[in-house]
């Protein structure tokens, strides 16, 4: 028994050597696989909220913009807060580096 080439068989869907139990099976997976997909399609279309009106919109904005210009204010109180501070500590070290060096340049040499 010898067998033919690849190029000289006719193509074939299914691989060799597959029984109709397994291809029965593939069915019944690809089959569950189905329903799994048109069931959470199903969820996905339920979930999905209405189209909210203008008028909500509105009010929902203007009950959160106070509150956002309140955050930016904060912000850029704060960022002012640390730049002062940072701004007086390095004052505060250059005071404490001229006095040291002050000390240093009056002590008499030991020789």
């Amino acid at each position: 028994h010898m067998s033919s080439p690849t190029l000289e068989r006719p193509p074939v869907a299914v691989p060799p050597r597959t029984t109709i139990k397994a291809l029965q099976a593939q069915k019944v997976v690809a089959a569950k696989i189905q329903q799994r997909r048109e069931e959470k399609g199903k969820v996905a279309r339920s979930e999905a909220a209405p189209p909210a009106d203008e008028d909500l919109k509105q009010r929902v904005k203007a009950s959160v913009e106070p509150k956002k210009r309140a955050l930016a204010d904060d912000a850029a109180r704060l960022t002012m807060e640390k730049k002062a501070s940072g701004a007086q500590r390095v004052q505060e070290w250059k005071q404490q580096v001229h006095e040291m060096t002050s000390r240093v340049a009056e002590r008499p040499l030991l020789m």
